[in-house]
Parts: structure tokens; sequence; C-alpha cells
């Protein structure tokens, strides 16, 4: 099952586009924990430069969508360490048989990630309004580790 997604802005990432999830959806890492990120959580794709689409995947690509999602859940939540986060991304890809993307983007996460795992104000300020919609909408916060 893939997520649903539905194009949506984010004011506090004005220069990129992104979708908000419309379902809760749930992925299990490479350590065996199943991981629910909260309908509502917006996110901007796998964050690939454009000219690497051929050599690896658009942002949006349906076939691995999922696992982008949880990377930038994890990355946004730290949710889990960074390391689970990165081998869930590329576990995820290689099980779709895409290994030598798979590892494109991999390697390129590894060399690159380290300053968008770094929690900024903006993410800070992101979270605890999805954490207040989340409390709006009757749901528990604390069921998607946002306590």
């Amino acid at each position: 099952m893939r997520p649903i997604l539905t194009p949506a802005d984010c004011k506090l990432y004005p220069d990129e586009q992104g979708c908000d999830l419309v379902e809760d959806f749930v992925v299990v890492d490479t350590l065996g924990k199943a991981h629910t990120i909260p309908a509502g959580f917006w996110f901007n794709g796998g964050s690939i430069p454009a000219a690497f689409w051929q050599a690896t995947f658009t942002p949006f690509d349906m076939r691995v969508i999922d696992f982008f999602l949880f990377h930038d859940w994890a990355y946004t939540s730290h949710c889990c360490d960074k390391r689970t986060a990165d081998d869930t991304l590329q576990a995820g890809i290689r099980s779709q048989g895409l290994t030598l993307r798979g590892a494109v983007v991999t390697t390129a996460v590894r060399l690159f990630g380290d300053s968008s795992w770094k929690r900024t104000s903006i993410d800070a300020l992101y979270l605890r309004r999805l954490k207040l919609q989340i409390q709006l909408s009757g749901r528990d916060p604390a069921i998607y580790m946002l306590t």
C-alpha cells in the first residue's frame, strides 16, 4: 500500500513544493520498529536535484515514495537515529529491485545529509504546529512520538 498524498504548500518552507499525507502511514524500519507517520505531515518527496533525476528518481517516484516519506519524517521528527533512517531508505529502495539507483541516493544522503538531520528552529516550529493540528483533530500526538 502506498501513502495517499495531496499537493500542499507549507508556509514555513515557502521555496519548496510538497504534499500533505492524507492518512496515517506506517513504515517498519530496518530494526523492525514500526513508525506511524501522521496524516497532515507535509514533505517534499526525495530531495534530489533535477540534474540527478535520470540517474536516481524524481522527488515523488511512486516506486519509492513511501521510503522518501519515512526518511523525511525521521529527519524531521528524529523518531529514530540518522543511521536507521538512512538504512531504511536504502533497504526500501533495494526492496523494489532498484539497487544501483538506491546506492547513488544512499551515497548522496550519507555524504550530504548531516545538515538536513540537524533540527532547525523552523523544523521545531513546524513540529509544534503539526502536534497542535494532531491534537485539534482528536488524535494523540504520542502515537507519533510527538510528546
